[in-house]
């Protein structure tokens, strides 16, 4: 027998806390100084050993009570997960008992995840979280780890593991948690070496074929493979940020001293044809990775333009004693794909410099370039659709990524290739995107059904393909979006969690990627606000436990998110997450506290993370100017404004005075009419606020004109339910809400 097997109980209710607590449980390596330790337990070996679930590893079992006590029999620990429902399960408490009687009572492990540390009672406690048999075995209420988040008193999912592990192994709790911050720490200096060892690589074999270069032109042939091996060590020194977390700062150095390194590779050029393409891909790869060092470096104007200077080079006769040497010249379809990649690496930069006009042009060159094998051009159509999305031509990014979407369709059903499939899922996920933008639900919710199928088929034959997961992951967050834009809230509750399970094992089984991290906290924020949107639609008792997993929820999509930005506090993307995920939390901490009768209790928590939330979306904004940016900050402060009014606070009227200027400088720029039922319903709401406030006159005028407005928009889009449902709903907004129930 294992001397670390443990067996983990759980309701069924719990499901997936129980799953997350047996994948944090697992995936636990001891810290390397303790390996081979004795302790009271046994000699410490790198892992727990295996940990038995009894909802999942019995599931093929036709003897439960047989099979339960077999495993029970073989487990030296007992780790019960405790809850309200597990407290009430007859199951829970019968391995209790069984365990009791085997003589390990000592070993019982009592986790908290939901409800009160006390002894549940259906009457007197119905939100006990301690089974009775646990308390029957106990002299007294067991001091049990707590998982439930820190704003909820609890300690955290961390620390909950670290404290179940001290128990098990028992290691004391304060050299664990020192041992487990240093593994950390070292995990993250090994990622990061490892990128500042991909471009030292990378200078090393350039500087070895600079050097034979000078000495022989003879040599052009090792001078290329140096520079192409150059172009693909910075590419994937580059993806270090996203996959690994390495810092803006460390890849900004990493950038600088790539700059010095090359210097003389990108001036220096010989005449041979496939060296200048060389040098062409490693200056559109060093212009990438200017980009991405996003704390303070600059430069990929420079190598743009010096791109450009090898593109025109290239695309000149070269001399005859090239033609016949030892290089062989660039054939047309080389020089077409260089061209292309050139010319969208230009897109993007005259994007990000706000040039509209210029990112269109030079997407529209790519895209016309005849010769590109057929691979070079679904990537350059589907990329022009996407500058086009970006510059607000929606029209023409429809046309174009619908005929993105088909070419790609077309070559997954004839090839079968699985990177025809992925580029699939993912062009028919944006498709469905720009499709909303537009107004066209219907047409919408049917790609992204597609999508949603495609990345079925795909998920059942991706095996370990992390790329394909990533791509599965994302296609089920945009159809539970899709779902809950239709008011399907159980199905898109049934896509989040799908997305959970997907970036659970990713990020389990690879701890120091923290773009699974960060899927993983995504998909965390929408279970949290679907939860929130399907409060209203439950009783009194369901709600209450809802709002109870909701919040859990949210709380530790952004613990995790907090922890990247640990990593790297200047991550534009993972403080717009964050400014996201405190969103979500304001309006669960109104909306849900309200339907739990707490309201009066939350109120000031729920406007702090308001506050946090348009703090975070304004930093982002004046950072980047950008209209995505602008958007969400407008609705940001138009949540802050509603949960003001909610509590009576005194700023309420300056909140609602600056979401309108912030929608009215968004429309300003891009009047897109799906903005226009945002705005409308912060009319509303301020119009009950006026009307709260003593201002009936005001409350009616505003509330008459918002509703015209949505009347003319419902007529212009007859497939798009927003408009209508806000027709409906406009006039009951003064109406006083029934006590007891929940402000949806």
């Amino acid at each position: 027998m294992s001397r670390y097997i443990a067996f983990l109980s759980y309701s069924s209710v719990d499901r997936r806390a129980g799953e997350l607590m047996h994948s944090e449980l697992e995936k636990f390596r001891t810290p390397a100084p303790l390996i081979g330790r004795e302790t009271p337990s046994g000699r410490l070996g790198q892992k727990l050993g295996p940990i038995f679930r009894d909802r999942s590893d019995l599931a093929a079992s036709g003897d439960l009570g047989r099979a339960i006590h077999e495993e029970l029999s073989a487990a030296r620990f007992l780790i019960v997960l405790c809850t309200p429902a597990a407290a009430a399960s007859r199951w829970v408490n019968a391995e209790i008992e069984a365990f009791h009687q085997l003589g390990r009572s000592d070993t019982i492990l009592p986790i908290l995840a939901r409800g009160l540390p006390r002894r549940f009672d259906p009457v007197s406690c119905p939100e006990g979280a301690f089974p009775p048999a646990l308390l029957a075995v106990r002299a007294e209420e067991p001091f049990a780890p707590d998982m439930r988040a820190v704003e909820d008193g609890g300690d955290g999912l961390e620390m909950a593991r670290l404290k179940v592990i001290a128990a098990i192994t028992r290691i004391p709790l304060a050299e664990l948690t020192q041992r487990h911050v240093a593994a950390e720490r070292v995990r993250r200096r090994r990622a990061t070496a490892v990128a500042a060892a991909m471009v030292v690589l990378a200078l090393g074999t350039s500087v070895a074929g600079t050097v034979a270069w000078r000495q022989s032109e003879r040599a052009n042939a090792r001078l290329i493979e140096a520079i192409e091996t150059a172009a693909r060590q910075v590419e994937t020194a580059a993806q270090f940020r996203d996959r690994f977390g390495v810092s803006t700062t460390i890849l900004a150095e990493l950038y600088e001293g790539a700059t010095r390194d090359f210097g003389s590779l990108v001036t220096e050029a010989a005449e041979a044809p496939r060296l200048r393409l060389a040098q062409l891909r490693l200056n559109l790869e060093l212009a990438a990775f200017a980009r991405r060092a996003e704390g303070g470096a600059k430069g990929s104007s420079k190598y743009l333009v010096e791109a450009q200077a090898l593109l025109e080079m290239l695309r000149a006769p070269p001399p005859l004693s090239v033609r016949v040497g030892l290089v062989d010249g660039v054939g047309a379809d080389e020089l077409a794909v260089g061209m292309s990649s050139y010319l969208k690496a230009i897109s993007l930069e005259r994007l990000r410099l706000g040039d509209a006009v210029g990112a269109v042009a030079a997407a529209e060159g790519a895209n016309a370039i005849a010769g590109l094998p057929s691979t070079a051009q679904l990537s350059a159509l589907c990329h022009l659709s996407e500058i086009r999305y970006r510059t607000d031509d929606l029209e023409g990014a429809e046309l174009d990524k619908r005929a993105c979407v088909d070419s790609a369709r077309t070559r997954s059903e004839t090839t079968r290739n699985p990177f025809y499939m992925k580029t699939l899922v993912a062009e028919l996920a944006d498709y469905a995107k720009v499709l909303r933008a537009l107004l066209r639900y219907t047409e919408s919710f049917e790609a992204q059904a597609e999508a949603a199928k495609h990345a079925a088929a795909l998920e059942s034959r991706a095996g370990s393909d992390l790329s394909a997961a990533a791509i599965i992951h994302h296609a089920h967050l945009l159809y539970g979006d899709a779902l809950t834009a239709a008011g399907r809230l159980d199905d898109a509750q049934r896509s989040f969690q799908a997305a959970l399970s997907i970036a659970i094992r990713g990020s389990s089984g690879n701890p120091t990627r923290t773009d699974w991290k960060r899927n993983h906290a995504l998909a965390l924020e929408r279970l949290a606000s679907a939860s929130l949107q399907s409060l209203c639609t439950l009783g009194a008792a369901e709600r209450s436990l809802q709002f109870a997993t909701a919040q859990q929820q949210i709380a530790e999509s952004i613990s995790l998110i907090e922890t990247l930005l640990y990593v790297d506090p200047l991550n534009s993307v993972w403080l717009r997450d964050l400014a996201a995920g405190l969103q979500v939390q304001a309006e669960l901490l109104s909306s849900g506290s309200a339907a739990a009768g707490q309201w009066p209790t939350t109120a000031e928590a729920a406007l702090d993370a308001a506050k946090e939330a348009v703090a975070t979306r304004e930093a982002l904004w004046k950072a980047s100017s950008g209209e995505v940016h602008l958007q969400n900050l407008a609705a940001a402060q138009a949540t802050l404004a509603l949960i003001s009014a909610r509590s009576g606070a005194a700023a309420t009227e300056t909140y609602f005075d600056k979401a309108r200027e912030a929608y009215d400088t968004l429309l300003a720029t891009k009047n897109r009419d799906l903005w226009q039922a945002e705005r409308l319903m912060l009319a509303a709401y301020h119009a009950k606020f006026l009307a709260e406030t003593a201002r009936s006159d005001e409350a009616l005028a505003v509330l008459a004109n918002a509703k015209a407005e949505a009347e003319a928009l419902a007529k212009r889009h007859p497939d798009a339910p927003v408009f209508t449902d806000l027709v409906v709903r406009l006039p009951t907004m003064l109406a006083p809400p029934h006590l007891g129930e929940p402000p949806c």
